[in-house]
């Protein structure tokens, strides 16, 4: 309860850290797994600092290897993750990965090679470009029929 003292409403109405209940002034003390910052003086979410997953095979991690997670406050959960997923866009606090020069994503978590080259023959193919000529794509396989040998398949 406050009282008028001619010139303002005393006790003070500003929360202040303590550990010590009160019944006469406002008090605050942090929750469980908090810690108080004695600077600003509030109450902040424990962190730790964590390794990214490692990225799938054929692909590198997007700047961060470690990042910070903080505690949000539920059963034990940290945010962010820390496991590494597909993204493009560099950042330092996201676990991220891309695929390896030379490699695309193919729908999913993988990165598969990007190129298939037939070796020997005049064909190449990326992906986008229409198979013309003896060319053939089978599956994942480039076959040319003029000039097939073993070193002619390349497998993904």
């Amino acid at each position: 309860m406050q009282t008028w003292n001619g010139s303002s409403r005393l006790p003070d109405n500003t929360s202040i850290y303590s550990t010590t209940p009160s019944t006469t002034e406002c008090h605050f003390q942090c929750l469980t797994n908090y810690t108080r910052d004695a600077g600003t003086s509030t109450c902040l979410a424990p962190t730790q600092s964590v390794s990214c997953t490692t990225p799938p095979t054929n692909a590198v991690a997007n700047t961060a290897t470690t990042i910070t997670q903080t505690w949000d406050g539920g059963t034990a959960s940290r945010l962010p993750s820390n496991t590494s997923t597909y993204n493009t866009s560099a950042s330092t606090t996201q676990c991220y990965y891309q695929c390896s020069n030379g490699y695309t994503r193919n729908g999913s978590n993988a990165c598969n090679v990007s190129t298939y080259i037939s070796t020997g023959a005049t064909m190449i193919y990326n992906g986008t470009t229409s198979l013309g000529g003896s060319a053939s794509l089978l599956g994942n396989y480039i076959i040319n029929s003029s000039s097939l040998r073993d070193s002619s398949l390349i497998v993904s």
